[in-house]
């Protein structure tokens, strides 16, 4: 069986970012008008796409960063969201290292 490429997951990720936007916009039709105001809706964020974590040098740096990069993008998360995020996902050492 052929390994996928990296185009195949970027076109993977582009897919489901698709998916989530025609999602969100059949949700929004859903949504009853109501007078005086929008209906606020408690929305759970929720991820798509698992981020794996990053151990220790034994790992390609660059391609996880890429990896989170186009994971936390798809999973739309702003830049602040993913700075929050990313301690969360560095283990061992590298998160000692990521805190000092």
């Amino acid at each position: 069986m052929a390994q996928p490429t990296q185009a195949n997951f970027n076109n993977l990720i582009a897919g489901l970012g698709q998916l989530t936007a025609a999602i969100q916009a059949q949700v929004a039709t859903m949504v009853p008008a109501v007078s005086g105001g929008p209906i606020v809706l408690a929305v759970h964020e929720t991820s798509f796409i698992r981020i794996d974590s990053f151990y220790d040098d034994s790992q390609d740096l660059i391609s996880w960063l890429k990896d989170f990069k186009n994971v936390t993008t798809a999973n739309r998360l702003t830049n602040n969201q993913k700075l929050q995020v990313v301690p969360a996902y560095l283990k061992r050492a590298v998160a000692t290292w990521f805190v000092e």
